[in-house]
């Protein structure tokens, strides 16, 4: 059985020594401000960690890049910069579209200004003509050829005009219950269409 004694005239056990960083200020500035690398890429460079390029930049009084600049993420304020952009990436985010196009007031075919959506013909979006604002049964219809907006118009003017709702569906190639969901759907309007 080995015993062991603690000995307090042993020497004690030290930490190993700090690696020293290989780049010097002139580096960092231009890995990090013209090269646009981050500071985990810049510490890789210079064999330490970004929180130690981070420390060194505090103490050089270097200025750190704002959030939304690039070398991170670009914050885009113009439609077609932004088609640009995703023409060459090849992605696309929906919540950059909604942001980026006029506020969804009305619809572009009937004029309803309840349930709006953001609708393309194909997806990505390439260009801005592509995009319209449609409400959800106009939407519908373009999907499916069903009923679009001023069909529905033209049902409910028909029908407080005095014609029959099994006429109507009949005309219009749908079925009763389609005309008074329709019936409904106007009178909820802002403005009414029945």
């Amino acid at each position: 059985m080995i015993e062991l004694y603690f000995n307090p005239l042993a020497a004690p056990i030290s930490k190993p020594p700090k690696k020293k960083m290989r780049l010097t200020g002139a580096e960092v500035f231009f890995y990090y401000n013209t090269e646009r690398k981050s500071l985990r890429e810049v510490g890789k460079l210079g064999g330490v960690t970004g929180a130690r390029i981070q420390q060194k930049m505090v103490e050089w009084k270097f200025k750190r890049r704002k959030a939304g600049t690039m070398g991170g993420r670009p914050r885009f304020t113009d439609l077609d910069i932004y088609l640009e952009h995703s023409r060459t990436t090849g992605r696309q985010s929906l919540s950059i579209l909604l942001r980026l196009v006029s506020p969804l007031r009305e619809c572009g075919i009937c004029g309803s200004t309840i349930k709006l959506h953001l609708w393309s013909r194909s997806w990505p979006v390439l260009f801005a003509e592509d995009l319209k604002i449609l409400c959800s049964s106009c939407q519908w219809a373009k999907k499916l050829k069903g009923l679009d907006g001023p069909k529905q118009k033209e049902i409910c003017r028909r029908y407080t005009a005095g014609e029959e709702a099994r006429n109507l569906a009949k005309e219009f190639g749908v079925s009763r219950n389609r005309v008074y969901q329709v019936l409904r759907k106007g009178r909820r309007e802002r403005p009414k269409w029945c």
